[in-house]
């Protein structure tokens, strides 16, 4: 019974712990965070990868994929390369809607 009451709490604050993470890292401008999303959320419907696929392939949680597509957080910076080149995007416009040479 001590065991269950232990690991309890570590179970119930880990949402909350990353919420704040993501809060904390993603304060800036909420019209880029959406503008990334809605390009992220585009990507993901063509390939037809569902977020839990998605955050498997790049060792993330579904939930940090999820902030990503709901424009509630954006990846870290080293996530963007990775991201594009999953998708087969370029890095450029996933990170900023514009396209090379434009």
């Amino acid at each position: 019974m001590r065991l269950l009451q232990l690991k309890l709490p570590d179970i119930t604050m880990n949402p909350d712990t990353e919420i704040q993470k993501h809060l904390e890292r993603n304060i800036e401008d909420n019209s880029l965070r959406r503008a990334f999303a809605a390009r992220l959320n585009r990507a993901l419907n063509i390939a037809s990868i569902s977020s839990a696929k998605f955050a498997r392939r790049l060792g993330v949680s579904e939930h940090e994929v999820l902030f990503w597509r709901r424009g509630i957080t954006v990846p870290q910076f080293h996530y963007f390369t990775r991201i594009a080149e999953f998708l087969q995007l370029d890095a450029l416009w996933l990170c900023s809607g514009q396209v090379q040479g434009a």
